[in-house]
């Protein structure tokens, strides 16, 4: 249930096992479930910018605490992947609502996601071959 998982104490609780190796991957896990729910785009929107996913998949790239797992980089990356799916999906109904306010938390996404890119590009797990300087 969405209500459950959004909750004050489940998010804490969840943003708190991000930090441990243990748990990291089925906590990326419980995010791209939450992004993949289906919802109107406003709300989807809504949620990817109030839960600061974008912004967690940026630090998680750049940790040296995951740098060389390649399990928890593959779940950054699928988490990323949903990410931009749905914010890609939701535009054009948003910007036919003419939603200002969303589309302003939508750009704020888009551009996090940019953020990520450089480092995503600097994983050497990816391909070492195509791994930029």
């Amino acid at each position: 249930d969405i209500a459950f998982m959004t909750n004050e104490v489940t998010l804490q609780i969840l943003f708190k096992l991000l930090g441990n190796p243990n748990y990291v991957e089925n906590v990326l896990l419980c995010f791209e479930e939450l992004v993949n729910k289906g919802m109107p785009a406003a709300n989807k929107i809504h949620l990817i910018h109030s839960l600061r996913i974008c912004h967690t998949l940026g630090h998680l790239i750049t940790s040296e605490q995951y740098a060389n797992n390649p399990d928890v980089t593959t779940s950054i990356l699928e988490l990323l992947m949903a990410v931009v799916k749905e914010l890609v999906e939701s535009i054009p109904s948003i910007l036919s609502a003419n939603d200002l306010a969303t589309m302003n938390e939508a750009r704020e996404c888009v551009s996090l996601v940019f953020e990520c890119i450089p480092a995503v590009l600097h994983q050497e797990y990816l391909n070492p071959i195509l791994v930029l300087p």
